[in-house]
């Protein structure tokens, strides 16, 4: 992970590293580096994002990206991809590529972002910069939400605050899927964490959502049931298709 932030060829990286006191020689690791980090510290931390908020009260660049242990840039020139042609947008997002047992799939984003996406997803904070002005405006991220309160500060910047945003078709950063947030054991905690924040922040229009969303389904279903009647009374009426035979 250091290596990739190191290897960047844009020539603007202030590199900041927050370990919570791991003992599985990090320190080691980090302190053989030191070199290349504008600083760094390695001590107990309450959480994940405790320690990003940490991050976010060392930084003094205009943007910041989270990179997590384990997870590395695409490239040398993945964050010259994300700050070229920039008009100070708040968010700054890439694509992903998704690592798990040594194979990579692709996962992309849409250029426009709705409340309808962050219901199904979210923003992928690996390949996000984010304006440090907006971070501070909003307190930074909630640490009482343990798994998803990167999902919960990117829902509201968009949704609540209105940040501005641009989307870079380009696999910015590999994530490898041993998160918390990606471990099955810890599913039902990430959908109660975001039900939670859902009723906080957006509750008077659920009901309404999920009417339209329950609408949207049975006019789904409504077609396919169409769709095989047609087929069905087409059948009937012509009959199967049947091959000719060359030069009828």
């Amino acid at each position: 992970t250091m290596a990739s932030v190191q290897a960047q060829t844009c020539g603007m990286v202030e590199h900041v590293v927050i370990d919570g006191g791991s003992t599985d020689e990090s320190a080691a690791v980090i302190r053989a580096g030191a070199e290349g980090l504008a600083c760094w510290v390695s001590e107990p931390d309450r959480g994940i994002y405790h320690a990003m908020n940490k991050g976010i009260g060392m930084a003094t660049r205009t943007y910041l990206l989270f990179l997590n242990s384990g997870d590395c840039f695409n490239g040398s020139d993945a964050l010259a991809r994300l700050l070229a042609g920039g008009q100070g947008e708040d968010l700054v997002y890439g694509d992903l590529l998704l690592e798990s047992d040594g194979v990579r799939r692709l996962r992309t984003y849409p250029d426009t972002l709705t409340f309808d996406h962050f219901r199904k997803t979210s923003l992928p904070h690996p390949c996000t910069l984010i304006r440090r002005a907006l971070l501070a405006s909003m307190q930074g991220y909630d640490e009482s939400v343990p798994i998803v309160a990167d999902w919960v500060f990117f829902m509201n910047a968009v949704c609540l605050h209105g940040a501005s945003y641009r989307h870079v078709a380009h696999p910015i950063s590999v994530f490898t899927t041993d998160g918390l947030s990606s471990l099955p054991a810890n599913q039902a905690l990430v959908q109660r964490e975001r039900l939670a924040a859902l009723q906080k922040y957006y509750g008077a229009f659920l009901p309404d959502y999920e009417q339209h969303e329950a609408r949207v389904a049975e006019l789904r279903r409504f077609w396919c049931r169409a769709g095989r009647t047609l087929d069905r009374v087409a059948r009937k009426a012509w009959g199967p298709r049947r091959t000719t035979a060359a030069g009828d």
